[in-house]
């Protein structure tokens, strides 16, 4: 009879992993199409956005970004609804399913040479529809695979999740590099039908899985309270986890879709600056898991994860600072250095963030909560980042590390004031 309780946590620990896999399976194939939308704007801008006297065709690409992220929000409100009504599990299998018919049918849309006007309309469709789905995965996923592991493993689920996350960006880094030596002008067609295929093997994954491990709908949560009543309750977890996702969106979207193109116009390779950018996500894959265990071996047993976090963001400042003026040298290796620093701290900021995230709320409106205040201050901040960094890096090369380095100087500060309102963190 000793055995028996051990037999109960092993049977406890294996359905968690399992959950966990889930949860990181969806997330890396998500996060693979909905970069590579951005990855693949060098090759695709053209294609779909007329140049004109007055604004480029990369240009129009980022606008398109800017404007379908602040779209996206809208769809936190559905999902954090449905993820609190029917669970986490249903809502990220749904969301998984949407970003899979957008990357088909941008596999296969005729261009603007061949349609005309209906060429960036419907792309810009198919993206929303890629926003959407994204507003339900990219922090559901992490709901979720904490909410599974429990308090003890904060860490180690938030990292894991993240790293899931970065292996989807580095695929899709890879695709991007595969297009800058191919021969074949429409590769990047063939990347977004994998992502389709990967999004439907995927799918029936998380389907049957969730089938075996019986994971059901939570018929217990609020149905009564509504989106405004839980900002009006809650208005500095809002403001935090806002702040939080803004910073991220920022960060993330200034490594994955703004650094490529702006490094290439310096007289980076294509084929280097995409070489460089796997190494960039190897390296956040590495500090994200290796900060996640450092968190719940040691760090979260002297402080807390805001004492955590507001370091973290002091660190970042200095080290993107550091990243970016590496990038501007002349040397290769420097620029090395660069992109593989600056995919570290995405890996440890992104650790520590989310579970600071995750704690702000109460359970029964953290879904909606957490969901509608990222997917305000990610949409408000994240597609905008790259048409802000082009047009102040044709003033100088160096606004961007400023700018970068002012933002997490600027979300520490407000971090300070919200967060001493909420008990939880």
């Amino acid at each position: 009879m000793r055995n028996v309780p051990e037999l109960i946590d092993d049977s406890k620990a294996i359905k968690s992993s399992k959950i966990l896999f889930i949860a990181c399976l969806g997330h890396a194939m998500e996060l693979y199409d909905y970069v590579l939308y951005g990855v693949m704007l060098p090759f695709i801008a053209s294609k779909f956005f007329p140049e004109t006297g007055l604004i480029s065709s990369a240009l129009l690409g980022y606008l398109s970004l800017a404007l379908v992220v602040l779209i996206t929000p809208l769809g936190s409100i559905f999902w954090g609804w449905y993820g609190d009504r029917f669970g986490k599990s249903s809502m990220l299998t749904l969301s998984i399913s949407f970003m899979a018919i957008a990357s088909l049918a941008i596999s296969i849309l005729p261009t603007y040479h061949e349609i005309g006007l209906f060429a960036p309309i419907l792309l810009v469709f198919f993206r929303i529809m890629q926003g959407i789905s994204a507003s339900g995965e990219i922090i559901g996923a992490k709901i979720f695979a904490m909410e599974v592991m429990g308090e003890k493993s904060y860490g180690i689920s938030s990292s894991i999740i993240t790293a899931s996350g970065a292996c989807g960006v580095l695929l899709a880094m890879y695709m991007g590099y595969l297009a800058s030596i191919s021969k074949i002008e429409d590769f990047w067609r063939f990347a977004f039908l994998l992502g389709f295929i990967l999004f439907a093997i995927s799918a029936a994954i998380r389907i049957s899985l969730a089938k075996q491990l019986g994971i059901k709908k939570n018929s217990s949560a609020d149905k009564i309270t509504t989106v405004f009543t839980i900002i009006r309750n809650h208005p500095y977890e809002f403001l935090t986890v806002f702040v939080l996702g803004a910073m991220l969106g920022i960060f993330s979207y200034s490594s994955q879709v703004f650094i490529n193109p702006f490094m290439i116009k310096r007289g980076l390779s294509k084929q280097a600056a995409y070489g460089y950018s796997i190494y960039s996500y190897v390296s956040t894959i590495i500090v994200a898991i290796s900060f996640g265990l450092y968190i719940d071996k040691y760090l979260l047993k002297i402080q807390s994860s805001l004492s955590i976090l507001k370091k973290n963001l002091l660190y970042n400042s200095l080290v993107s600072f550091i990243a970016f003026s590496l990038l501007l040298s002349h040397n290769h290796s420097y620029n090395l250095m660069g992109y593989i620093i600056l995919g570290g701290a995405i890996g440890s900021y992104a650790c520590v963030c989310s579970i600071v995230i995750y704690k702000a709320f109460p359970s029964s409106v953290r879904c909606r909560g957490v969901m509608l205040s990222y997917a305000l201050g990610c949409g408000m901040f994240s597609g905008s980042t790259p048409f802000i960094l082009d047009i102040i890096s044709r003033a100088s090369s160096y606004l961007p590390m400023i700018f970068l380095s002012g933002c997490f100087l600027l979300t520490y500060i407000i971090l300070t004031r919200s967060a001493k309102h909420v008990d939880v963190l």
